[in-house]
């Protein structure tokens, strides 16, 4: 009598955890950011409740496919980026669609500041990056 093999059963599939599209980090590229000096804003987040919840949001689309259109807000009064501002998208410039992109809970200097949005793309990558919007939103 011959021995028949079975396929072993593999253990049961676990569920990996899928980090958000925000969370990734582009290693083999450098993102040059320049001023939208169009849209500024001074912001005191003391003049706002203890609890108060801040995000920076932008519509922002790239004339260039597969290219990232990128946003970040800066602190004019230091210079430098708010950490955990930066939001990007791949939505394409006259494409009609608009792409609002919000970013998680960002934390702003005591005291009142002037915040400036920058838009960014990948270095030498030669697309041009638009922001139709950007503003700072406070949720409280």
């Amino acid at each position: 009598m011959a021995l028949e093999w079975y396929p072993q059963i593999p253990d049961p599939i676990r569920p990996r955890p899928v980090r958000p599209l925000s969370s990734m980090v582009l290693l083999e590229s450098t993102i040059d950011f320049t001023p939208a000096s169009e849209f500024m804003a001074k912001v005191n987040p003391d003049d706002y409740l203890d609890d108060a919840v801040f995000h920076f949001e932008a519509i922002i689309d790239t004339d260039s496919a597969p290219d990232l259109a990128f946003a970040r807000l800066v602190s004019l009064t230091d210079g430098m980026e708010v950490a955990g501002s930066q939001i990007s998208t791949a939505a394409l410039h006259g494409a009609g669609l608009t792409t609002l992109v919000r970013s998680g809970p960002i934390a702003l200097n005591s005291g009142e500041e002037i915040y400036q949005a920058e838009r960014g793309g990948e270095a030498g990558s030669g697309a041009t990056i638009h922001i139709h919007a950007a503003k700072i939103i406070v949720i409280y």
